[in-house]
Parts: C-alpha cells; structure tokens; sequence
C-alpha cells in the first residue's frame, strides 16, 4: 500500500476500500511505520553548502544530476524532492515558479502543446489529494503557454504534483506562472468536506459516541463516509440524522481551522482518525461555538456552515459487520437533485392528472388497479390456451408410428406455453409437443416429450435446439421438457415444418 502511494499516489483509502471488498485486512501501523521513515529520510537528506545548492542523501528520484539555480538538488547516494509550499488555505492564485516538470517520470526541461506532464511548483494553493479529498484542478499559466490541471496529488514528502496537459504554448523548468484553482469546483469540495464534518457530530448524537470515522471520499459532486456502528439504521434515525445536519447549516455556524498543538487538540476532546499518526503540532477544525465537532483534518473547508446550502443523503447501506456508509450532497448538487426529483414528480402528476400531495396515493391506486388487470389478463390467457389445446391434437400427425405435435399457437407467455404443453402431452398419453409461439416479436418454443419415448431415446432438449436453429436460435433442457428462443420471426413457421424430420432422422 506504501509503494502504491509513494511511487504512484494511489490513496491508501482506496487501496483500503478495495481490499475490504476481497476480503483482505491492512496493515496499517505498518503503512504509517513506512510513512514516517519517508518522513525521517526527507528531514535528513537536506544540507545546503556555502554555494547554496543543496546537497542529499535521500532517495534518488531521477539520475544523479545537479540541478542548480531553481531550488534542485546535487546526489549524493540518494535524492528526496524538496516538500512544496502549500497556500492554499487562503489562496486560490499565487505567483509561482516551476521547479521540476515530469513526463512518465522522467524529469523534462520543456514541454510542448498537447504534452501530458506533471508539474512541481516552489508553491501552489492547489490542494494535493489526501485523506480522502480530491485533489483540485484549475489551470497554471505563464507567457509561454498554459497547462489544464487536471488533478493535484501530494506524495509522502510532501511534494505537490499537478498534473496535466499542455493545452497552449509551452512550459519550462524555471519559468514563471500564475497557478490559479478552479474555485467553484474547489467550493463544492469544501462543501462537502465540512458537511462530513457535521454528518459525524449528527451520528454520534443519534447513533451514540462509539460512532467514529473508518474512511471517506470526498468529491465535487458527491461525497461518502464510511463509519463504525454494530446494528442497522432505521430510516427514522437517517431522516434525524439529515434534519440535525440541516439545523446546523440554517444556524450558519462558524467553521475554523487552527495549528495547534496535539496534546491541546486531544485536551480539548479533537476526533482523529485511529490508522493516522500526527506530529506535534496539528490542524483542528472545529465548527461552531461552543464547538459541536472538534477534529483533526488537514483538508479545505468552508468558513461557515451556511455555506453548505443543503445537506442531503443519497443512500445508506452496510458494507461489512459493524462497518456503514453513508453517500451524500450538499450544496450545488443537492439544488440539481432536488429540482430532478421535482421535475420528475411534477410529470409524474400531469400523468395522474393531479395535485402533487395527491401522487402517492394516485400511483398506489393505479398499480394495484394494473395488478388486477394482470390478473384478469392471466386468467383470460389461461383460458384461451385450454380452448387452443382442446382443438391441437387432431392436427398431430405419426412419424415412424411416433405421435408428433407441432402446432404454432397465438402470443402466449412461457408460463402459460408450459401449462398447455402440459394439457397436450396428458391428453395425447404418448407424443412429443413442439410448440411455437411470437411473443413481444421473438420466436418462443417448447418441446414435450412422454415418459415412454424418452425411454426409446428422444430428448427434448436435442429436438428443441435443432428447431430452434431455423430461425436463429437455439436452447436446450431436459430429456421431459424444454425451452428455446429464436432470432427471426418470420422463420417460426419454417421451422415448426422442420420438426417431422428431426424426430425422424433421430428414429433412423
């Protein structure tokens, strides 16, 4: 899991989410033992001389060559890329120069129009993905040219990669740029971020305090939350749970990050992740005031929770014993949703012809009016096939003194197919049935055979599959009874006339 975010910035959360749908457990004392011997190797491998290069003797990323005069680094055994300067908690644009571009992960000096390339800035107020929140997009520019920045990511040492394409012009190792977030898609993430924030204060006060966080996603769109809690959720506690969030909102409280020190945020009752392991100096958001929830995050957020807008869950499931999900969303989505579900409700009362109040019990009306019509409609089928059935057996015919049925009959659906089979084979003691039927345009057939031919060696299943071919298809089943489907309708007759030769070749 280490390697799978330290070589290729694979999030553990969902390395985590996948192994637990195998069946697999993680290690993660162990992920976070490896991450602090990153941590350690990054803190010692910087000295800079007199000249005012650094020299290194971490872990080599790329060659062993001196890059001087935009912040790089001479080799000596191993190489650690210097940690980025992050801003962005305050800042969506900031001034910036390029420090290293990478394609495939070869360091690049220039990189042209359409060039797919990772780009490391001095600083940047693009969030690098971590603990569960996306990273940002938005755009890095310069005289020279443009990168889109598609995704943002943060390796253990803290070096922040923008990755992208180079959409206009060109960029280099050294130049100048103006990185700018993309803000509205930012503030969905934050949005989202701090509604996680308060989905948990609301559990804990409905579900009890051995509630805690066990994993999240959080995206633009949507956002998940995955929690510890033993017994399943009534869908009167998801509608407190969402109410309680809500109530929070429309109080429009304050929401705060601050550094402090760890001892101090575990004084004043922070929540924290258990798999995390934290320094002595900590980020702790705390909303409200006194604060409803208190926790250690490293994420971005709003500065109230008025800014969420709406909070509303999506679904709720159990993904293993004593293991939950939540998926839920605020703010700009939630508005969509909600107009979709109107939308559609709104329709859904034209067709009715009636207030919208009045819809649940205009469509609880109508299907249990269409459950009896489909009833009616069974029986009528029913019916119809015994008349059919009373009147098949004069067209059977004998093949090699072997009493053979092979009748089309009107639109009929499976079940009711079988059950004149079945009356057909009683009332001819001694037969084999192949019947045929279109039903919602495609070829249907079934095939009967009686306990006393079976014993001279016919097979449903080998003559219903033989006919079937005619028009495409095919099936099969046992030796009594069979079913196939075909392709082309218009062969149906066709192959029913193919009958009389395949029981007669199996005779010979």
């Amino acid at each position: 899991m280490f390697r799978l975010y330290d070589t290729h910035g694979f999030p553990p959360e969902l390395t985590a989410e996948i192994a637990r749908e195998k069946g697999l457990s993680i290690d993660w004392e162990g992920f976070q033992a490896e991450m602090e011997k990153q941590r350690e190797r990054a803190r010692a491998a910087h000295t800079v001389d007199a000249t005012g290069k650094v020299h290194v003797t971490g872990r080599i990323i790329e060659g062993g060559s001196t890059f001087e005069g935009r912040g790089t680094i001479e080799s000596r055994g191993e190489v650690v890329p210097k940690p980025t300067k992050f801003i962005g908690y305050k800042m969506t644009t900031s001034q910036s120069k390029v420090r290293e571009l990478r394609v495939k992960g070869n360091l690049i000096e220039t990189v042209a129009e359409g060039g797919e390339v990772d780009v490391i800035l001095d600083k940047t107020p693009f969030y690098g993905e971590m603990g569960g929140q996306v990273g940002d997009s938005g755009e890095i520019s310069s005289k020279k040219g443009k990168v889109a920045v598609t995704n943002t990511l943060r390796t253990p040492s803290d070096v922040i990669i923008h990755r992208g394409k180079v959409v206009e012009g060109s960029i280099s190792i050294g130049d100048e740029v103006e990185a700018e977030v993309d803000v509205p898609r930012r503030l969905d993430i934050a949005r989202n971020h701090t509604a996680t924030h308060l989905l948990q204060a609301a559990l804990r006060q409905t579900l009890g305090s051995r509630v805690y966080q066990k994993g999240s996603l959080v995206e633009p769109e949507r956002f998940r939350f995955d929690f510890s809690h033993m017994t399943s959720i009534t869908e009167e506690e998801l509608k407190e749970i969402q109410s309680q969030v809500n109530e929070w909102i429309r109080q429009n409280l304050k929401a705060e990050a601050k550094r402090v020190p760890y001892k101090q945020a575990k004084d004043e009752g922070a929540i924290a992740l258990f798999e995390e392991k934290y320094g002595e100096e900590v980020r702790m958001l705390a909303i409200g005031e006194p604060a409803i929830s208190k926790e250690l995050c490293g994420g971005t957020h709003v500065r109230s929770t008025g800014e969420i807008g709406i909070f509303l869950i999506t679904s709720e499931s159990s993904i293993g014993t004593g293991l939950h999900r939540i998926e839920a969303v605020t703010g700009r989505k939630a508005e969509s949703l909600i107009e979709s579900r109107l939308t559609a409700l709104q329709n859904l009362a034209k067709e009715v012809e009636g207030p919208l109040e009045e819809v649940p019990d205009k469509v609880k009306a109508l299907i249990s009016e269409l459950e009896a019509e489909r009833k009616r409609a069974l029986s009528l089928e029913r019916e119809l096939s015994r008349r059919i059935a009373e009147d098949l057996p004069r067209q059977a015919e004998q093949v090699s003194g072997v009493t053979v049925l092979a009748a089309r009959v009107p639109p009929l659906t499976t079940p009711i197919l079988r059950e004149m089979g079945d009356i057909l084979r009683d009332r001819l003691k001694s037969t084999i049935v192949v019947l045929a039927t279109v039903y919602n345009g495609k070829p249907n057939f079934l095939a009967m055979v009686t306990p006393d031919l079976i014993a001279k060696g016919f097979h449903a299943g080998d003559i219903i599959n033989q006919v079937a071919k005619v028009t495409g298809g095919g099936g099969g089943g046992k030796a009594a009874m069979a079913q196939a489907g075909g392709k082309d309708a218009a062969k149906i007759d066709e192959a029913l006339k193919s009958v009389k030769g395949v029981i007669a070749n199996q005779i010979s």
